[in-house]
Parts: C-alpha cells; structure tokens; sequence
C-alpha cells in the first residue's frame, strides 16, 4: 500500500483564508517561541523530526510539510518544507494533488500542535478494515488532528479537494487511542514532555547514551568531573558543562550549549547554543539565548548581558570588552576562556553568591584535562 503524509506545523492563530483554526498553544504568544512549537527540542531532536520518523518507520513512502506561520525548518527525513505563499489552502491542494498524481493510496494528514503518540501502522489497518473514506483519530473522546482519508475519495469532477475533504470529516469514522497525549498549550506543559520523556512516560527516548542511571549524555558532550548530576537529566550533543555545576530535576540541555562554572541547573530547559554565565541558579525556566521564562511566575525576560545568558560563542564585540575589563593584555585566549573570564566579573558585579550542594556522586571526566577551563597564569 503507498502512503504518504502532509504534515500542518502549527503556526498563527488564522489560516491562509483569515478565519481562526485551532490554537497551537499560548507559546506562540511568547518571544521565546518565534518558531513554531513543533521546531522545539526534546532531548536532541525537534517533535517534527520524532513525529516524521515515526511516519516513516510506519511505512509512509512520502512526507512533506507544510509551515502555516512565516517560519520553516526542514526535517532530515523531510521530503519538503513549504511556506505558503498567499492562500495556504492552495499550497496544501498542490502538494495533495501531486500525491495523488503519483498514485498514493491512503493519505495521512498531521497537524502538529498537539503531541500525541500515535500507533500508524494499526491507525492505517484500522481505517482500511473500517471501509470509510475518511477516519481520525480520538484521545478519551476528543478528536485530535490526524486523520487517514482514501485518496480516490478526494477526487471530484467538480468538487475542490478541500470541499471534498470537508464532505468526507463530516461522515469520519472515529479510531479512539490511548496512547501518550500533550496538549502542548502551555509552557510548562513542554516542561511536562520533556520530564516524561526522561521518566519513560512516553515514547520519546533521549539522543545520545545512557551513562549512568536517568542520566544521558550525548555526542561530543564533556562534563567536569566536579560537576553533581542528579538524574534524570539530558545533557546534549556538544554541551561543555565546567567546574563545580548542578544539574538536577529532569533537566535538558540541548546540544551545543555552554554552563559556565557554579551554576545550578535545576527543572530547565535550555535550547540549542545558548550560554549560561557563571554563578548562577536556574530553576523552573526555559532559556533559549537571552530570552528566559519563568513557569511559576509564567513571566518571560530579556536578558541583554551576554555575559549572564546569551548566545554560546561570544561575539568580537564582547571578547573585545572582555579583554578591557580583564586588563592587561591577553595571551592565547579563546572565546570560551574570555566569555567564561568576563561572565565570573558580572557575577562579581552583582554581588550574587551560591551555596555548595554536598552529597552528589560525581560525574567521571571524559578527559583527563578537564580540571580547571581557566588557568588564571594565562592572563598577565
């Protein structure tokens, strides 16, 4: 059988026609979020990404996706990406008809917003059994945004495909599943997927290796040995986590990030190539660049200092700062040393302190060196 599978990233609040559609989550309303939700990291991976290989391994020989706001990000398993360019309803019938056109069978039609954990292959052999044109998919009663539909069913001699495709919801039969569902409408929510997926609430699984019990590390990554891991907790590909660190509380730390020295991490997310300064006490937030929200107080901030939290690699700008407030000249520095040399004076600055968290096993160093980033003689 030849299945293929348009996948709706969920964007705005209207469709390309201007008429309201089902929210993708109170996110979207939050700088942190300017790309959609479905571009977010869960544990080295996007839910697009997770959600295009489970079609995949499910058999659909196509996948092509369609961005309803302005922003877009190919998958690596993406066939195509495509940002509509005036209606987006249009843009969605050509890729139907070029489907069709290539013989496709039954069509899978994925609006992401809504997380959930779909079984494909029976959801497909279900709505084959049933003989309706058209099927979808129910959590406790309420319909989500997956559908199956008979593709020589959309074809009309008169008819567009979206009427048809409206004809055929309206005589749906119903699949009720009881796998894992996220709404996904707030933040914390988010906070809730990733903590499921470390716990093994649900079926996204973290990328990279399991070193010790609930804690994963992925490629590349390098934490100092003095660093106390409490697990479960996710530190990506390429993360450099330095001297005397905590990271506790189903944490994630997305690949290519940077926590400086004396930080605690504690019920965060931190996404892809940001910098934490050092000396400091994240809890219950997500950090993506200078932008921070707090769950509990639900209230978001920027942060212009890049020295407190900021993109990872530091700009000549502020390496050229650094070194004046460093004085002297500076010999064999890298980024790293300078942004983790300026970042300790801002924490000087603000007169902040944190206490020692004793009791915590040790993680092993992955290289020998690892046992100061900064050796204060580099600096005359």
């Amino acid at each position: 059988m030849y299945i293929g599978a348009i996948i709706t990233v969920a964007g705005a609040n209207h469709d390309g026609t201007g008429r309201p559609v089902h929210q993708a989550g109170d996110l979207i309303r939050h700088k942190l979020s300017e790309t959609p939700i479905a571009y977010w990291p869960v544990l080295g991976k996007s839910i697009l990404d997770r959600v295009v290989e489970n079609l995949c391994q499910s058999g659909a020989r196509q996948v092509s996706v369609i961005s309803e706001g302005g922003v877009t990000q190919a998958g690596s398993n993406v066939e195509s990406i495509s940002r509509p360019q005036g209606c987006f309803w249009a843009t969605w019938e050509t890729i139907v008809s070029n489907y069709l056109h290539q013989g496709i069978e039954t069509l899978l039609l994925v609006r992401l917003g809504h997380y959930v954990e779909l079984d494909f292959v029976n959801f497909v052999r279900y709505h084959r059994e049933s003989g309706n044109s058209l099927t979808q998919a129910c959590s406790d009663r309420c319909p989500v945004d997956i559908v199956a539909v008979d593709a020589r069913a959309l074809t009309s001699p008169v008819d567009s495909l979206r009427s048809r495709l409206s004809q055929l919801i309206s005589a749906r039969q119903r699949y009720e599943f009881r796998g894992y569902s996220n709404a996904l409408t707030r933040p914390e929510q988010y906070r809730q997927l990733v903590a499921d997926s470390l716990t093994g609430a649900c079926a996204i699984r973290p990328v990279g290796c399991e070193v010790e019990p609930g804690f994963w590390l992925g490629e590349g990554a390098r934490v100092d040995g003095s660093t106390c891991v409490v697990g479960p907790c996710y530190i990506g590909a390429g993360v450099r986590v330095r001297n005397a660190c905590t990271i506790s509380g189903n944490s994630a730390i997305e690949q290519q990030c940077e926590v400086d020295c004396g930080t605690s991490v504690d019920s965060c997310s931190i996404f892809p190539g940001t910098y934490v300064g050092m000396a400091l006490n994240l809890r219950n937030a997500i950090v993506s660049g200078s932008h921070l929200f707090h769950l509990q107080r639900n209230v978001e901030v920027e942060i212009h200092d890049r020295r407190l939290i900021g993109a990872r690699f530091a700009t000549h700008r502020l390496m050229k700062s650094a070194r004046t407030y460093l004085g002297g000249k500076a010999r064999q520095l890298s980024a790293t040393a300078l942004s983790t040399r300026s970042s300790r004076l801002a924490s000087l600055l603000t007169n902040r302190s944190t206490k020692r968290i004793g009791d915590c096993q040790e993680v092993p160093r992955t290289r020998a060196e690892e046992q100061s980033p900064v050796i204060l003689g580099e600096v005359e």
